[in-house]
C-alpha cells in the first residue's frame, strides 16, 4: 500500500474591501472642481457664500490631515490571502487614511488550472508519494480505505496476506501498523473506516469463510475491540460514515437464500449498540457507499439489479429512492453531501462517472475518465476532488458543479480503485 499527499489551501476568514478607491477618487475630483473654480461672482452674497465654503473646505482639510496623522503611514498593504482554493486576493498599495484607519483597495486573481491558492499565493499543484507497507503480499485485489482525523493524521485500512491491517501516520515520520483481525482461510475484505471527534477509529469489514460483517473500534491509545454485526447470509461490500454527532452509519449488501437485501445499520452510542434494518429486499444488491448530511440524514448510493440508485432518509423517517442511472455491471465507489445539500456520487460503467444531484433534486451524470475512481471529496471551499486510476493515477478537480474538470497526474502507477480524503 502507498499514500500520496497534496498540500491543501488554508482559507482565513477575511473580507476584501472593494470599490473604495474609486469612490474616494470621485469625491476628490468633486472637491477639486469646487475649490479650483476661478469664476467671478455676481453678488456679495455669492462671494460671502463662496468664502464660507472655502473656510469649510479648509476645516475639512485640517481634519483629514489630523486623521492622516492618526493613521501613520499607509504605504504597506496587508498580506495577500486565499478567498478559496483557486482565488487569491491582493491589496493595492499605498492605501489612504479614512476615519483614523488605513484603507486599501482589493482585487482578486484566479489561479491557473495547475495551481492552487495556498498561504497567500498561487502555488503549483504537486503530489508526493510514499510506501506504507512494502510487503510483497499486500492485496492487489481489495482496494484500501482511508480516513483522516482533525489533526491531519491519516488512517489506512488494507489487507496483507489475508489479514486486515491498520496504518496510522506517525507524528515524526513513517507509519505505525497493527493487525486488526486475522483469517484462517481466505482474505479479509476491507469495508470502511472513520475517525470520530474524540479520535476513536471505527472500522467495518468482512472475514471470508464464511462471510460476516464485523465492526472494530480503537479508542485513543487503547487496543482494538472487535464484534460481529451480522452473521446471517453472506454480508458483503460494506461502507461506513460518521455524522456530525459522531453517530455511525453502515450500509452493506447481504446474499443467501431468502436473505438477499440492501441493509443499513446505525449506532448513536459509539458502536456499543446497533440497530440493523433492510432498505430494499433483492437478490441483486451490490456495491454500497454511505454518507450523512449536516442534519444527520443518511444517503446511500448502491447497485441494485445493475442500476445505480440513491436512497435517503432522516433518522426515524421513511426511505426515499431515486435511480441515478439504469445500466449494468457497475461499481459504486463513494458518495458525499455538500453544505447546500447537493449529493455527489462516483461509480463506473465502463468508465468512471460522476453524478451530481442539485439541492432541488435533479441528477446530472458525466464521464470523467479512467476505469476506477475514488469516493468524491469536497474541500473546505466546496471544490470536488476525485482520484482516477487506470495504469496512471490522476486527480480530477473542479471548483463547482458548473465548472469544467481539471486533471493532475499523481503517480504513473495506479490499477485499483484509490482512496482520497481531505485534511
Amino acid at each position: 500500500s502507498a499514500v500520496a499527499r497534496r498540500r491543501g489551501a488554508r482559507l482565513p476568514a477575511r473580507r476584501a474591501i472593494f470599490g473604495l478607491l474609486c469612490g474616494c477618487s470621485l469625491n476628490l475630483e468633486t472637491v477639486a472642481a469646487q475649490t479650483g473654480s476661478d469664476a467671478g461672482f455676481e453678488s456679495e452674497a455669492e462671494a460671502e457664500a463662496e468664502s464660507e465654503a472655502e473656510a469649510e473646505s479648509e476645516s475639512e482639510a485640517e481634519s483629514e490631515s489630523e486623521a492622516e496623522g492618526e493613521c501613520g503611514s499607509c504605504a504597506t498593504a496587508p498580506a495577500a490571502y486565499c478567498a478559496d482554493s483557486s482565488t487569491l486576493v491582493l491589496w493595492g498599495s499605498p492605501g489612504w487614511c479614512e476615519g483614523g484607519d488605513c484603507v486599501y483597495a482589493a482585487f482578486s486573481v484566479t489561479c491557473a488550472a495547475d495551481e492552487e491558492c495556498c498561504d497567500g499565493a498561487c502555488e503549483a499543484l504537486a503530489w508526493t508519494t510514499e510506501a506504507i507497507d512494502g510487503a510483497s503480499d499486500a492485496s492487489t485485489t481489495y482496494p484500501p480505505r482511508l480516513a483522516a482525523s482533525a489533526d491531519g493524521t491519516a488512517h489506512v485500512l488494507f489487507t496483507v496476506a489475508g489479514d486486515l491491517k491498520y496504518a496510522r501516520s506517525a507524528p515524526d515520520a513513517g507509519w505505525d501498523i497493527t493487525t486488526i483481525d486475522t483469517s484462517a482461510s481466505g482474505a479479509i475484505l476491507p469495508g470502511g473506516i472513520a475517525v470520530d471527534g474524540s479520535g476513536e477509529v471505527h472500522v467495518v469489514y468482512h472475514p471470508t469463510g464464511p462471510l460476516t460483517l464485523r465492526y472494530a473500534r480503537l479508542p485513543e491509545g487503547d487496543t482494538w475491540g472487535v464484534s460481529t454485526l451480522d452473521a446471517e447470509g453472506s454480508p458483503v461490500l460494506a461502507s461506513l460514515a460518521l455524522d456530525a454527532d459522531d453517530g455511525l452509519h453502515v450500509a452493506y449488501s447481504r446474499t443467501g437464500t431468502g436473505l438477499q437485501a440492501l441493509r443499513y445499520g446505525y449506532s448513536a452510542a459509539g458502536g456499543a449498540d446497533w440497530t440493523l434494518e433492510t432498505i430494499e429486499s433483492s437478490n441483486s444488491a451490490g456495491w454500497t457507499a454511505i454518507a450523512a448530511d449536516a442534519d444527520g440524514s443518511a444517503h446511500v448510493a448502491y447497485v441494485l439489479g445493475g442500476d445505480v440508485k440513491h436512497a435517503q432518509r432522516a433518522l426515524g423517517g421513511a426511505w426515499s429512492f431515486q435511480t441515478i442511472e439504469g445500466t449494468s455491471q457497475t461499481s459504486v465507489y463513494g458518495i458525499a453531501v455538500d453544505a447546500t445539500g447537493g449529493v455527489h456520487v462516483t461509480y463506473t460503467v465502463t468508465y468512471a462517472k460522476y453524478a451530481y444531484r442539485s439541492p432541488e433534486g435533479f441528477w446530472a451524470v458525466e464521464s470523467i475518465g479512467s476505469s476506477y475512481a475514488s469516493a468524491p471529496v469536497l474541500d473546505a471551499a466546496g471544490a470536488a476532488h476525485v482520484l482516477l486510476s487506470a495504469y496512471v493515477l490522476t486527480e480530477a478537480r473542479r471548483s463547482s458543479p458548473l465548472d469544467a474538470w481539471t486533471y493532475l497526474t499523481v503517480s504513473p502507477l495506479g490499477t485499483l480503485p484509490p482512496a482520497l480524503v481531505a485534511v
